[in-house]
């Protein structure tokens, strides 16, 4: 505070000066605030002698010299005063000052977005809407003409669903989720044919994508065609794996269905055991296969033996 009230006796009495004020004795610079003074004798006695000093008469030139003096002196006074922030030169990326001004883009976002939070929560209607707002901002986008056309098909719209799906192939012949969607939209509607060209589209476009290949899967079963279902669970998931899958698929069929026809040259009566035994041969450890078997009651130690069946498994590349 001492130091404070000595800052702003030195601004007043350098003012003073430049206007020719007398300065009275007690407050000369070089004895203003003697250790022998009392402590309450430093500003508020200077502003006292200031107002009933008279000022020397100064000439028409002083004047602009003594009102930037002023000014210099408000100047250093309010900038003793403020708290200046620390000023950080690192890029911060997420701050919205520090992006391109594109508020298309920006506005494509936030819509599609909220579409897939709509869509998540069961309102296609909704989500479509978003959708169609994102489309917009940006009409050629692959990602956002798939996304409306998937909540078209899901609004009961499946013939418009299809040509959303088909432009936006178009946009992107090298993306498999496009047509990978459309194959989904055809197996919903029961064009299992159509399904199954799709999705080995988008297995050709991403070979080592295992939910296309398991989605290829499927459609092969569902038309009945199971030899070739059984080598895509193979190439997606692993010989052990693709034994239990086919083993599930089987079990629900005949729950859904009735009895499906055993595949070619498998002669066990209970298809399903034949490849669970099969997948718990391969992988002992493939616990998921050993509760199953033992729910349908037959337990590992009745089982056929592997090596006996295993020549008449479908051959797989």
């Amino acid at each position: 505070m001492k130091r404070l009230k000595m800052r702003w006796a030195g601004v007043f009495l350098g003012v003073a000066q430049l206007a020719g004020c007398s300065v009275p004795a007690p407050f000369a610079k070089s004895d203003r605030f003697d250790a022998a003074t009392s402590r309450t004798s430093s500003t508020d006695g200077f502003l006292a002698a200031m107002r009933n000093s008279k000022p020397a008469p100064a000439t028409e030139a002083k004047v602009p010299k003594v009102l930037a003096s002023m000014a210099k002196a408000t100047s250093a006074i309010r900038d003793s005063f403020k708290i200046k922030p620390k000023v950080s030169s690192a890029f911060d990326p997420v701050k919205l000052d520090n992006q391109p001004a594109n508020p298309q883009a920006v506005a494509q976002d936030l819509h599609y977005h909220a579409g897939l939070v709509f869509e998540e929560q069961n309102q296609p209607a909704v989500a479509a809407g978003h959708y169609q707002e994102a489309l917009n901002a940006a009409p050629n986008n692959p990602k956002i003409l798939t996304a409306y056309a998937r909540t078209q098909d899901r609004l009961g719209n499946f013939r418009e669903a299809e040509q959303w799906y088909r432009r936006a192939i178009e946009r992107a012949p090298s993306d498999p989720m496009p047509v990978h969607e459309l194959g989904l939209s055809y197996h919903r509607n029961g064009d299992r044919e159509s399904a199954i060209g799709c999705f080995q589209q988008a297995v050709a476009l991403a070979p080592t994508h295992s939910v296309y290949r398991n989605n290829l899967a499927l459609a092969y079963f569902d038309a009945g065609r199971k030899e070739d279902a059984f080598e895509q669970l193979v190439a997606g998931q692993g010989k052990a794996m693709a034994h239990y899958t086919l083993a599930c698929l089987l079990e629900k069929a005949a729950r859904q269905n009735g009895p499906v026809q055993a595949m070619a040259g498998i002669p066990s009566p209970d298809e399903i055991q034949w490849h669970l035994r099969q997948a718990l041969e391969l992988n002992p450890q493939l616990a998921s296969a050993k509760q199953m078997l033992q729910r349908r009651s037959i337990t590992w130690s009745q089982a056929e033996p592997v090596q006996q069946a295993s020549a008449r498994l479908p051959a797989t590349q």
